[in-house]
């Protein structure tokens, strides 16, 4: 993981903005690791801009979109 991600623990993103999130998860007994573009919406939540799934219980970390 790079230092420009902040945890999401810690920090979050400004409401509205384009972010690159780190998400975390289980396939089967496999832990999963993506990097993936999200929206912060201005409740808090993440979701998936391609197809607007709510995400936010998989970003571990975060980073503004460039």
């Amino acid at each position: 993981m790079t230092n420009d991600y902040q945890d999401i623990n810690t920090s979050l993103p400004p409401i509205n903005s384009r972010v690159d999130v780190i998400c975390r998860y289980h396939d089967r007994d496999k832990l999963i690791t993506e990097k993936i573009r999200a929206y912060h919406d201005n409740g808090g939540e993440f979701y998936l801009t391609t197809v607007g799934h709510n995400i936010s219980k998989l970003v571990t970390h975060w980073k503004l979109a460039g």
